[in-house]
């Protein structure tokens, strides 16, 4: 769960990034769009207030006609200004600007009758037109008047108002995605102690989950400690019941076996296996299974007492055994039902044998292994196959394997586990059993 949290913290951050790195150079380009038209409108407007002050000055009283230029914008007497006036008659430039003087412009695109305006981009100026026809003591004067401006003037102000967008759009971006990561975290921080929480009761570090959580999760909190609780319970009083059980089954049988009717062979035999059937199926119904809240048992402290368990018992014997146990390797499950498998494993070796035994267990990517070899006379294949059929009953087979094996299979089972049976290279039964 910590994971899928750090997976979903991760997600949600990338998400807003992308959000933020999609809508916000979309929203720069736009504003930058749109600042440039309003330039281009707001130059337009310039250049025509230029043109009109410059119909103003045309000198009409002489045969020359001309622009007297007393009252001429400041900007088309500054050489280089970037802002240009000219005025043609026939087509010829009889006047022009200061500003101008520098530059050889060549027009091609002018107004096509008088009064008519025109705004173009050409030649690198936006150019304002506007045709003019006067009737004066020297006759028809047919002139065409344009104010322009270099398009770089234009494009620094673009250029400029662009860059303080982006310093602008940097800091935002920067301002959205902390305060997005410090909400998602925030967020999220409780979650992730509530997983702690959880995985520490799996565990079996802690019996309940602990501390104060928002109003949203201290309902799943309590309902979550409610559970625990009551599996507890339950748990206790099924195998207080079962150990009550035990206790009533064991004395009715115990006075039949002393009974005269116990001597016939074949009711000594059912009674065996009345004792059998109880004994296996308290141990069943009693095993823990796979609770969802699952305790950590460590393997080595159990190896090491059923190892010196079964020293003891079969010291008549002298067994070999070779144990091998990883540090740090876990159980997650009741100690008890670690002990039944590994217990009755071993025991079953131990009778097959003819003088060495070898347990193993190891963990690889959280999947525990449990290996219990022995160098008796092994299983006939058949057998091994009825083995792993799930509710096949191996009690009767011979060499000693068959006692407790159907214990073994159901609380495998029980943890999802996997029992596999081969050849050992010791030259007996191999039993290995996967958990994870």
């Amino acid at each position: 769960m910590s994971k899928l949290s750090l997976s979903l913290k991760a997600r949600q951050i990338l998400i807003f990034v992308g959000i933020i790195l999609l809508v916000l150079p979309t929203i720069l380009l736009s504003i930058e769009q749109a600042f440039e038209r309003a330039q281009i409108k707001a130059l337009e407007q310039q250049l025509e207030a230029y043109l009109y002050t410059l119909i103003g000055e045309i000198d009409l009283d002489s045969e020359q006609v001309g622009i007297v230029g007393g009252f001429l914008p400041p900007i088309l007497n500054q050489v280089d200004s970037g802002t240009l006036a000219i005025l043609e008659q026939d087509g010829k430039i009889i006047w022009q600007s200061d500003s101008a003087l520098a530059h050889t412009l060549t027009i091609s695109q002018r107004p096509k009758s008088s009064g008519e305006k025109l705004f173009v981009l050409e030649n690198g100026f936006w150019r304002y037109s506007y045709g003019l026809f006067f009737e004066n003591s020297f006759g028809t004067q047919n002139l065409m008047l344009h104010v322009m401006q270099q398009q770089s003037v234009l494009e620094s102000q673009v250029a400029e108002f662009g860059s303080i967008i982006l310093r602008w759009f940097l800091v935002i971006a920067l301002v959205l995605v902390l305060a997005s990561a410090v909400a998602l975290l925030s967020t999220l921080w409780p979650i992730e102690r509530l997983d702690a929480q959880i995985k520490a009761v799996e565990q079996g570090e802690k019996q309940e989950i602990e501390g104060h959580f928002p109003k949203e999760l201290a309902r799943v909190k309590a309902d979550l400690n409610l559970l625990l609780n009551s599996q507890e319970r339950q748990k206790n009083r099924y195998r207080s019941s079962l150990s009550d059980l035990t206790h009533a089954l064991k004395t009715p049988v115990a006075v039949m076996r002393s009974s005269k009717v116990s001597q016939d062979p074949q009711v000594a035999e059912q009674l065996d296996r009345i004792t059998n059937i109880i004994e296996h199926q308290l141990r069943r119904a009693a095993s823990g299974g796979e609770d969802v809240w699952k305790k950590k048992t460590e393997v080595e402290p159990i190896v090491q007492k059923l190892h010196g368990v079964m020293t003891k018992i079969y010291a008549d014997k002298n067994i070999v055994f070779s144990v091998n146990t990883e540090p740090d390797v876990h159980f997650y499950g009741d100690e008890a039902d670690l002990m039944e498998i590994v217990g009755n494993l071993l025991d079953n070796a131990c009778k097959a044998c003819q003088g060495q035994v070898s347990i193993k267990a190891v963990q690889q990517s959280q999947q525990l292994h449990i290996t219990v070899e022995d160098d008796g006379p092994g299983i006939d294949p058949k057998q091994k196959e009825q083995l792993l059929i799930r509710g096949k009953r191996l009690d009767t087979y011979t060499e000693g394997h068959g006692v407790g094996m159907a214990i073994v299979h159901d609380l495998v089972v029980s943890y999802q586990g996997h029992l596999q049976i081969e050849d050992s290279a010791l030259g007996g039964a191999k039993f290995v059993v996967h958990f994870g």
